[in-house]
């Protein structure tokens, strides 16, 4: 069996973010320091980040996230204190929203009634 994530679970944690976000169950749990970077860098007004971030995840879904899965396999553990333990979900892939090659990173958690929620951890231009 090929190392996690599998095709099917890397579309699951997409599909699973953009509802999860949709209902607003939803909070950046990034260093401050790190989030005000990442908004000022690619010009996001803080008001307008949610929004931002469902448009980015629904390019992936487009372009397949799969092919723009660019975590470890299987995915890392977070080390951040919030979330620590917690699996980590990377996508790397050329955004129309932004023009250039953007990276997501996230993180999928339930809460007590057993429903998805999204912990958001970095958005910026993929250098790599």
């Amino acid at each position: 069996m090929p190392p996690r994530p599998l095709t099917r679970e890397t579309y699951k944690k997409i599909s699973d973010a953009l509802a999860a976000i949709s209902a607003g169950r939803r909070t950046a749990v990034a260093r401050e320091r790190h989030l005000v970077n990442d908004l000022a860098e690619l010009g996001i007004d803080q008001n307008d980040f949610w929004n931002v971030v469902q448009i980015l995840l629904n390019e992936i879904q487009v372009c397949g996230p799969d092919a723009c899965y660019a975590g470890g396999r299987p995915p890392r553990k977070s080390y951040e204190p919030e979330i620590k333990d917690e699996e980590l979900w990377a996508y790397s892939w050329p955004s129309c929203h932004f023009g250039f090659q953007t990276y997501i990173k996230f993180v999928m958690r339930t809460n007590a009634r057993g429903e998805w929620v999204y912990l958001h951890v970095r958005l910026h231009e993929d250098t790599q």
